[in-house]
């Protein structure tokens, strides 16, 4: 079920160069690392917003990839200048009305959250310029309240710059977690990279 689709960039501007820094040259590094880097170039061109997932077993780089695309993120959010945004009609600040923000969660403390009862984490989610969902899949979720709540979560961030890490293929995506997150992973413009490298402090240095 995993793809990478080919990259246009027909739209991309000449200096839009940022790449993210690699120390290992496996193929899936370097196709991941191009992927990192096409998803900021698109960002900073104004293109539509879409979801980019690495996945892989621990040490392959997914988290490494991603903290580095969260912070060259933050210089493209257009919220980042705001001090201040007016409530919505009700004179409410609604979550929607707030400024937007890049953030990073992990899908441990995520589960936390939710399980302390904060119920509505996963819409209060929805207007933030770029959401990093680090670790999907590492709970352990017997009633399906977290993968519900990812799904939630998910569904909120439609058309909007998403990227998820994962030790779980699509295939386990779908059975584990919702087969409609895998689905949205890979279709559309949604981009899913499987890193077969193996862990980094186990494999051989050039």
């Amino acid at each position: 079920m995993s793809k990478v689709r080919a990259m246009n960039t027909s739209l991309i501007s000449s200096d839009a160069h940022w790449a993210p820094t690699i120390d290992a040259y496996h193929p899936d590094i370097k196709t991941a690392a191009e992927q990192a880097s096409f998803f900021i170039s698109s960002m900073a061109a104004g293109l539509p917003p879409y979801w980019l997932t690495f996945s892989g077993i621990p040490g392959t780089g997914k988290t490494m990839l991603a903290k580095q695309i969260f912070e060259e993120a933050k210089k493209h959010n257009p919220g980042r200048h705001s001090l201040w945004v007016p409530p919505g009609a009700s004179g409410v600040l609604r979550d929607e009305d707030r400024r937007p923000y890049c953030i990073w969660l992990d899908a441990a403390r995520f589960a936390t959250r939710m399980r302390e009862g904060e119920y509505n984490l996963p819409e209060s989610y929805a207007p933030d310029f770029l959401l990093v969902f680090d670790d999907l899949g590492t709970d352990r979720d017997k009633t399906d309240f977290i993968a519900e709540a990812v799904y939630r979560l998910a569904a909120s961030r439609l058309g909007r710059w998403t990227v998820w890490t994962t030790n779980l293929t699509a295939a386990e995506v779908s059975e584990r977690i919702d087969n409609r997150v895998a689905s949205r992973m890979i279709r559309d413009e949604n981009r899913f990279v499987s890193l077969r490298c193996g862990d980094y402090a186990l494999r051989k240095k050039p």
